[in-house]
């Protein structure tokens, strides 16, 4: 195992230990590394700024291309899309799995596979959701940010005398959308809650 401060292909880790198995080749035109990523225990952010590349007008003196699958332990903590403002914050499942493809010379980047979380929070309207099950469902490149999220996660809110299980679901909605569904036990309405959850604030606000 190693310690790992930096970034992955987008992925930018929080001190993570990981163990790889990697091979690499050099020729005139590029340098090759390919193989698999284990990441054992560390924070590891999945921020849209490290998927965008930037246009540059200088050639690297020799390219960097990346074929690279990842996978994850039990003591890997995600946060989407930043560990100062995260959406989504959770333990990933060692079920998650990446491939990454890089090719420095043309810019060219994808980023595909799933990552469940086996716990953690969602935060929506100032509150947060404790996770029941999440999935990140992930199809992006160079130009596109933009995974799926399918999350079930629930929150308990006092209201008078009784306590208010409050669900908050979402079923493959785009993290630019993010727009989940709210139900109860006992039962409200949608506008109920949110009126609860808003603290007075109208639906526009």
């Amino acid at each position: 195992s190693v310690r790992f401060k930096g970034t992955i292909g987008g992925l930018t880790t929080k001190d993570i230990r990981l163990k790889a198995d990697l091979r690499a080749s050099i020729s005139q035109a590029k340098f090759e590394v390919g193989g698999n990523i284990f990441f054992e225990d560390g924070s590891l952010e999945v921020n849209p700024v490290g998927f965008t590349t930037s246009e540059t007008t200088s050639q690297p003196a020799l390219p960097i291309s990346l074929n690279l699958a990842l996978t994850f332990g039990k003591n890997v903590e995600l946060y989407l899309p930043s560990q100062d403002i995260p959406l989504v914050r959770g333990m990933a499942s060692p079920n998650s799995a990446l491939n990454i493809l890089y090719d420095e010379a043309s810019g060219a980047l994808s980023v595909n596979g799933s990552v469940q979380l086996r716990s953690g929070y969602v935060f929506y309207l100032l509150r947060n959701f404790f996770i029941k099950q999440c999935s990140i469902d992930f199809a992006e490149n160079q130009t596109k940010f933009n995974p799926l999220i399918t999350i079930t996660a629930e929150l308990r809110e006092p209201i008078q005398d009784e306590i208010l299980t409050i669900t908050l679901s979402a079923d493959r909605i785009p993290l630019e959308n993010f727009n989940p569904r709210l139900s109860s036990l006992p039962p409200k309405s949608e506008i109920e809650l949110l009126a609860l959850l808003g603290g007075g604030l109208s639906l526009s606000e």
